[in-house]
C-alpha cells in the first residue's frame, strides 16, 4: 500500500521523490543522473557506472566494500546506465531490509550513506580513479559491446535504430562503442565523473517506511549537489523529411532470420495520443491475444514468434519477428495488411478490452516490487506526465477504438530490416 508520495525540489535540475509505504521489508533509494546521448557519452557513463560500484574512500577495495554492504544485513548496490529516448541515464540504488529486529541500523540513513559514499567519495588514487580497476572494467566493458550479436533478436533491434536514425543521437548503443574505450584512462575517466557530477539533471527517488521530515533531513544532507544544471528534454522532434521506407538486409551465422520493422509518429512524450497509441501497438502485437501473434503465428504458421514494441520517448513502433529466412516478403505483406485494418477501424471491442486489461494488470503490478515503482515514477516525471497510477489507468479505460486508429494513422513505415543467414545456407 502506498501511503503517500511528496515531490521535493532540492535544488535546480536536482528533484526529490519521497514515497511512503509499509508494504515492504526494504528501504530503496535510487539516483537517476540524466545526460546527453551520444556515444562517446554512453561509453563514458557505462565505464564510470562500473568503476564506482568497485569501492569508496571509506572501503577502498572490492572486498571490503562488499563486506560493508554484508554487514548491513545483506545491502544491495546496483549501478547501471538506460538509454531513455535521447537521454542516457546512470542509475545507482541501494535497498537495505527493514525489521522490527533489527535494532541496530536505521535502514533508510544507511541505505542513504552508501550512496552519497558511492556518488561523492569514491575509492581514488593519485588524484585519480584506481588504474587496476579502470583497466579491468574497460576490458570488461570491451568484451560485452564485442558480444552483443550472441543475443541476435536483441542484436537485430539495436541494428534496426541504427540504421532508422543514423544521424540521431538515438542510434547509440545503450553501453557505447569500444573505439571510445582506446584512449580511455583512470585520469581522463575522472574528469568525466567531475563533469557528470557538475552538469548532469537529477531525479532521487526514497522508498519505504519513514518520517517525511527525517528523510528529506537526510536527503538533503547527503545528497548536495551543487551548481547550475540544464533542463534536459527526454524526447526528440518529429522528422518531416521522411521518404523511401529502407531497406536493409545483413547477413551472419544464424538459424533462424530476425525481421525487425520501424514506424515513426508524432507521439512521443506527453502527447495527448499516448494511451491510444499504447493500446495500438498492444492491439498490434502486445498479447498472445494480439492480430500480429493470432495472423502470422497461429494461423499462418509464418513465425516462430512475433511482437511489437511503442516507444514514447522516441516516437517509434517495431514489429519483431523470428521467421524463416524465405518468409520475409510474406510476413512483410500481412503486416501491412494488419496494420491497414487497424487504423481503418476493423477493431472489435473485445479486442480493445483485451488490451486494457493487459495494459491495466501491468500498470497495477508496477506497485508490487519498489523498483519497479521507481523507475516507473522516474520515466512518468521524464516525460511531464500523470503519476498516479490510478488516473492512468482510467486514462486507458477512456480510449474509444476511433482515438486508437487516430493515433494508429500517425505512424509511417520508416525502415525495413532483416537479420538473416547468408544466401547459400
Amino acid at each position: 500500500m502506498i501511503e503517500e508520495v511528496k515531490y521535493i525540489q532540492l535544488a535546480q535540475g536536482v528533484r526529490l521523490v519521497l514515497i511512503r509505504s509499509g508494504k515492504f521489508k526494504t528501504d530503496l533509494v535510487s539516483v537517476y543522473l540524466k545526460r546527453p546521448l551520444d556515444k562517446a557519452e554512453a561509453t563514458y557513463n557505462t565505464l564510470l557506472a562500473r568503476v564506482m560500484e568497485r569501492g569508496t574512500e571509506q572501503y577502498p577495495t572490492t572486498q571490503s566494500f562488499n563486506a560493508h554492504l554484508d554487514n548491513l544485513y545483506g545491502a544491495m548496490l546496483y549501478s547501471d546506465v538506460t538509454k531513455i529516448g535521447e537521454l542516457h541515464i546512470l542509475q545507482f540504488k541501494t535497498q537495505l531490509p527493514r525489521s522490527s529486529w533489527i535494532l541496530d541500523m536505521n535502514s533508510l540513513k544507511e541505505a542513504i550513506g552508501i550512496l552519497k559514499e558511492v556518488i561523492f567519495e569514491p575509492a581514488l588514487e593519485e588524484g585519480a580513479f584506481i588504474k587496476a580497476y579502470v583497466d579491468q572494467e574497460i576490458e570488461n566493458l570491451k568484451q560485452e559491446i564485442e558480444s552483443r550479436t550472441n543475443d541476435k533478436a536483441t542484436y537485430a533491434m539495436d541494428r534496426m535504430v541504427e540504421h532508422m536514425c543514423p544521424d540521431e543521437p538515438y542510434s547509440a548503443y545503450t553501453y557505447g562503442d569500444v573505439s571510445f574505450l582506446e584512449d580511455m584512462d583512470a585520469v581522463k575517466l575522472y574528469h568525466h565523473y567531475l563533469k557528470v557530477l557538475k552538469e548532469a539533471e537529477i531525479d532521487i527517488v526514497v522508498f519505504g517506511d519513514f518520517e517525511f521530515d527525517k528523510a528529506l533531513t537526510e536527503c538533503k544532507e547527503a545528497f548536495a549537489f551543487s551548481g547550475a544544471r540544464t533542463s534536459l528534454e527526454v524526447t526528440s522532434p518529429w522528422r518531416s523529411e521522411l521518404g523511401k521506407v529502407k531497406e536493409i538486409i545483413e547477413r551472419t551465422d544464424v538459424n533462424q532470420a530476425k525481421l525487425v520493422i520501424g514506424y515513426r509518429s508524432v507521439i512521443s512524450g506527453d502527447h495527448p495520443l499516448y494511451y491510444p497509441a499504447m493500446l495500438f501497438s498492444t492491439v498490434l502485437g502486445g498479447t498472445p491475444s494480439s492480430r500480429l501473434f493470432n495472423r502470422v503465428r497461429e494461423k499462418e504458421s509464418l513465425c516462430y514468434y512475433i511482437q511489437s514494441k511503442f516507444d514514447r520517448f522516441k516516437g517509434m513502433l517495431m514489429v519483431m519477428a523470428g521467421i524463416d529466412k524465405t518468409s520475409g516478403t510474406k510476413v512483410t505483406e500481412l503486416t501491412d495488411e494488419i496494420l491497414r485494418d487497424l487504423i481503418e477501424g476493423r477493431v472489435t471491442q473485445e479486442e480493445l478490452e483485451i488490451a486494457k486489461k493487459s495494459i491495466v494488470s501491468g500498470l497495477r503490478s508496477i506497485t508490487d516490487f519498489p523498483n519497479s515503482y521507481s523507475n516507473f515514477l522516474f520515466s512518468q516525471l521524464l516525460s511531464h506526465e500523470e503519476l498516479d497510477i490510478e488516473r492512468i489507468i482510467d486514462k486507458v479505460n477512456q480510449v474509444s477504438v476511433d482515438q486508437m486508429t487516430e493515433a494508429g494513422r500517425t505512424f509511417v513505415k520508416d525502415t525495413w530490416y532483416m537479420l538473416t543467414g547468408e544466401e547459400d545456407q
